[in-house]
């Protein structure tokens, strides 16, 4: 589909900081103490405890009558995982290996399945196995098996705090490239066609199958678990494809306006990491791939490249701010005076900081006409520098845009604004 791009450089998103708690890091070593922990099969008599992990087989009836998809055998279930609906779980504690026991519910009011919704139904369930966790002491010799770095505990939890630190970084990240995606989406025209956007759904619903499939649990039994059917996933997954599709396409769109390419080093660095993964040669890779396999690869390097521009090409108001602050010179700035009053900071000073052989622009957030006269309609910066260059273009623009509705005067000076410098 064509797409129309809007504004794609300069958007401005919030920026998030985080510093890793006591918590966080108590959460991420008992996260590791459960990945090595030893699982014991309980002896028969012991009653089920919240922690607990039950292999259990179970037919739901309403008012004495089995209904679909409320049948399964050999599921594994993890007492306060909150999987079933809820009070299942928790009726389950003090249950007991080979002992039939009823567990009363109700559905909630807004189950998926609206023939089940609101109403109360009787599980007969049968506990085939209960397991239990047994965690390893948090001490050295825990250290020593989990970790490369550290040899005492003290140590790893500073190892810890790290490596959150630099996952929520990552994370940061990815919710600022996804900020800015959907602000060039939003400000993008385009049209998405359903036949593309029921393919993508599709493939959605495959990729999740696969998933469950890993974690031993056939695509069938997750629809009798939760009482799902296809077509209610369709409809679930459809934002999610919708925005999955719009993200492809106007970073699409930004690499064919900027014109990002993909060098012949970057595609062999990719076959590279891909045999690596599969553990076989590259020719491999690309016979796997097919003969659109390269060209696939290099859509998808552009992309990722198209994203990272993006993101580089944002603008954080803070950030600015400190960096005038810090003495850093542009030619020209836009100041938003109305932004400017909210934020309550000193423009006498942050004007005097900017210096004198640079332009200011002063402009109203209220006065759409001006922000369109001056190329910035989106303006939500508090002082935002461009080039004289990408200025004059936009003032050239801008006198074609509003010709015939009301000239701008005197080089740009209108009810909107004024400028002021040499």
């Amino acid at each position: 589909p064509e797409v129309k791009l809007g504004q794609y450089k300069g958007v401005e998103v919030e920026k998030e900081l985080y510093v890793p708690t006591e918590e966080d890091i108590d959460n991420e070593i008992k996260h590791m103490q459960e990945r090595i922990a030893h699982i014991i099969d309980l002896p028969a008599g012991t009653a089920m405890e919240s922690g607990d992990t039950a292999i259990i087989d179970f037919e739901g009836f309403i008012d004495g009558v089995a209904f679909e998809g409320g049948k399964g055998s050999d599921y594994p279930l993890t007492i306060g995982s909150h999987a079933f609906i809820p009070g299942f779980e928790e009726a389950l504690i003090g249950a007991q290996v080979g002992v039939e026991q009823d567990v009363n519910v109700t559905f909630p009011e807004d189950y998926q399945a609206e023939d089940l919704a609101g109403k109360a139904a009787v599980f007969k369930c049968t506990v085939t196995k209960l397991q239990e966790k047994q965690l390893p002491e948090l001490d050295d010799d825990f250290v020593g098996e989990v970790s490369e770095e550290s040899d005492t505990v003290e140590e790893y939890r500073e190892e810890i705090k790290n490596k959150i630190a630099a996952r929520k970084a990552d994370e940061a990240k990815a919710k600022k490239e996804e900020a800015v995606v959907d602000a060039i989406i939003a400000d993008a025209q385009m049209d998405i066609p359903d036949a593309m956007l029921d393919t993508q759904q599709r493939q959605m619903i495959q990729e999740y199958a696969q998933r469950l499939q890993y974690q031993g649990i056939s695509f069938e039994q997750y629809l009798q678990f939760t009482g799902m059917t296809h077509e209610m996933l369709m409809d679930q997954v459809k934002p999610q494809a919708l925005r999955r599709i719009q993200s492809r396409l106007v970073l699409e769109a930004v690499v064919a306006a900027e014109n990002i390419t993909a060098t012949e080093e970057e595609i062999e660095e990719e076959l590279k990491k891909m045999a690596e993964a599969y553990r076989v040669e590259n020719d491999k890779v690309e016979e796997m791939l097919g003969k659109d396999g390269r060209k696939q690869i290099a859509d998808d390097i552009c992309v990722r490249k198209a994203a990272d521009f993006v993101v580089e090409k944002y603008l954080d108001a803070a950030v600015l701010y400190d960096r005038i602050q810090e003495g850093e010179q542009a030619e020209i700035y836009i100041l938003d005076m109305i932004m400017a009053k909210r934020t309550g900071i000193d423009l006498g000073s942050l004007i005097r900081k900017v210096g004198g052989d640079s332009v200011i622009i002063y402009i109203t957030s209220s006065d759409e006409y001006a922000m369109e006269a001056y190329g910035v309609h989106a303006v939500r910066y508090l002082l935002k520098p461009v080039s004289s260059e990408s200025f004059f273009e936009a003032m050239d623009s801008a006198r074609s845009s509003v010709r015939g509705r009301r000239k701008l005067k005197d080089g740009g000076r209108n009810r909107g604004g004024a400028l002021f410098g040499d």
